[in-house]
């Protein structure tokens, strides 16, 4: 009976903090916060056409699917007369509006870029919040920075959005052998956004360190469906507080303390004898391209 009693005993003591925590359920989930959305816009002293793409801040998002889904990766920057966006998108098949309205944009693939002065705050658009929206054209019948019916511009209204005429510029290119409006293949295409600075009521660029909200949606029109992908994922067009954040100039680097480099270590192929081949990134709308 000796051992049941000490196994008795052993069960009893493991079991008593269970009875001290009275049934109580233990918060063992880690909730992680809100992220806010932000990108990092370099300034330029460079003016188009001569705007380096390299120099560019960029984000990216949606994805590539055989069909509906579609992807963009979006660069910007500023110089002391413009905000210049650039949307690079692949999708597979290409559609216009032959005969373009506004209310009608957004039904086929275009691109609308959203921009509040005030941040990414406030539960509905402002006079400091503006929308630009600019669609694919039929490239060959509009000269582009040119495209009337193409285009269009609108500013808050503390509830909504009011079409106005605003000066600014979008201009397109396409990846495409087969042309527009049809289920040929394509390979994606691009929509450029150059917003002066005298259109948002201002007399040149924002200073180093502003932050503004930014937000961007994506329309794809496919023939048979349609999508639209936006940027941040939760952004509601008539919210700027689901918005993302624009932030001008690039952000300040502090290293580390404590962290002493004593040397330098050259990783190369063929480096004292090193075997470091270099691997494929892509760089092409097709596998092996």
């Amino acid at each position: 009976m000796k051992p049941i009693v000490r196994l008795l005993f052993v069960l009893l003591l493991l079991g008593t903090p269970l009875l001290w925590l009275g049934g109580d359920e233990v918060e063992t989930a880690v909730h992680a916060g809100t992220t806010t959305r932000r990108i990092n816009v370099p300034f330029t002293t460079a003016v188009e056409p001569d705007i380096p793409a390299a120099e560019r801040g960029i984000l990216w998002f949606g994805e590539v699917g055989p069909t509906t889904q579609s992807y963009a990766d979006v660069r910007i920057i500023y110089n002391n007369e413009k905000l210049h966006v650039v949307f690079h998108i692949i999708d597979r098949f290409l559609y216009y509006d032959p005969t373009p309205t506004a209310g009608e944009m957004p039904n086929w693939d275009a691109a609308t870029l959203y921009l509040n002065l005030n941040g990414n705050s406030g539960s509905t658009p402002t006079s400091s919040s503006y929308r630009f929206i600019g669609q694919l054209d039929a490239l060959n019948s509009n000269q582009q920075d040119q495209r009337p019916g193409y285009d269009f511009a609108y500013v808050g209204n503390g509830s909504g959005w009011t079409q106005t005429a605003l000066d600014f510029e979008t201009a397109v290119g396409t990846q495409t052998t087969t042309g527009l409006n049809n289920q040929q293949d394509d390979a994606g295409w691009n929509i450029t956004f150059r917003v002066p600075w005298s259109s948002l009521g201002l007399s040149g660029p924002p200073a180093e360190g502003t932050v503004w909200g930014l937000g961007l949606t994506m329309h794809d029109e496919d023939g048979t469906a349609h999508e639209d992908r936006n940027w941040p994922e939760g952004l509601s067009s008539t919210a700027p507080s689901t918005w993302g954040e624009m932030h001008f100039g690039l952000p300040s680097y502090t290293p580390p303390s404590g962290v002493v480099g004593s040397s330098t270590v050259t990783i190369r192929h063929g480096e004292n004898g090193a075997v470091v081949p270099d691997g494929h990134v892509g760089g092409a709308t097709n596998c092996g391209g």
